[in-house]
């Protein structure tokens, strides 16, 4: 994936594990028996009564559920999907979208029938080949192709790209693991679940962010890593002399900018 000009990208090393961390779970290969009379969760299959893994990952039980945690995996596009990514191609009607997938996404510009000079307008005006976008994918067709729309431009910053898997752990339940990475940086951080994540700040900040991503991503799999990143968060912004300056004055901006972030939907027609 290329990145625009203002960008700089920061891409997942293969590191030692730590041998004292502790696995959140028991780790399952295909075809291995999780019991019996329980739900079905995600990647699993029913045989026989039985619930079976159907790929290899971290066994996860919640209630009566049980569901599979998979270690790796190439993202595959889901309607709904908020997912960054860069736009390589400008067509007559639209533009393609590296999102990280094994296809491009589509976002098309819908023609406005009362301007005559709709087919000489150069959609380079809206979106060119390098810019960084966050997109909601709309729809996902019966050949796994993608179409997205609500497209938000992201300036300059930085690109880090980490396995699509482990987006769900830099999150963090209700947001926990992502609010500390905020909270402790004053970073800008969009986070795709397609495992392309973009953020913006002070330069000290973003690299101890960057860090930090990279040690979820290596230790997703372990308890108490929540805790362990707000030491490690606490403990490098007082290495390096950062001085957090809160992106947001209070929790509900906050939240009101994910949500622009995340659900609002621009109408390109409307950005002539």
């Amino acid at each position: 994936m290329r990145k625009n000009h203002d960008s700089k990208m920061e891409t997942s090393g293969q590191k030692p594990m730590a041998a004292e961390l502790e696995l959140r779970g028991e780790i399952v290969v295909p075809g291995e028996n999780l019991g019996a009379n329980l739900k079905r969760g995600d990647f699993t299959y029913k045989d026989d009564g039985n619930i079976k893994a159907a790929i290899f990952g971290i066994k996860e039980a919640k209630g009566n559920e049980v569901s599979v945690i998979p270690l790796s995996g190439k993202y595959m596009p889901k309607e709904g999907d908020m997912v960054v990514g860069l736009v390589y191609n400008v067509l007559r009607t639209g533009w393609l979208v590296n999102i990280n997938s094994p296809s491009a996404a589509y976002m098309n510009r819908e023609k406005r029938r009362d301007r005559e000079e709709d087919d000489a307008f150069d959609l380079r005006r809206l979106f060119k080949e390098g810019d960084i976008v966050s997109i909601k994918i709309s729809r996902v067709d019966e050949v796994k192709s993608s179409y997205a729309d609500g497209p938000r431009k992201l300036f300059g910053g930085r690109i880090v790209m980490v396995n699509a898997k482990k987006i769900p752990r830099i999150i963090g339940s209700k947001k926990s693991m992502l609010n500390i990475l905020r909270d402790k940086s004053g970073c800008r951080i969009v986070v795709g679940q397609n495992g392309i994540i973009w953020l913006d700040g002070q330069e000290t900040s973003m690299e101890l962010v960057v860090e930090a991503i990279l040690k979820i991503e290596r230790e997703s799999h372990t308890k108490g890593l929540t805790d362990r990143i707000s030491e490690f968060m606490d403990e490098g912004a007082k290495r390096l002399g950062i001085k957090i300056q809160p992106v947001f004055n209070s929790q509900k901006e906050a939240d009101d900018a994910e949500l622009d972030e995340i659900d609002t939907k621009i109408d390109l027609n409307t950005l002539v």
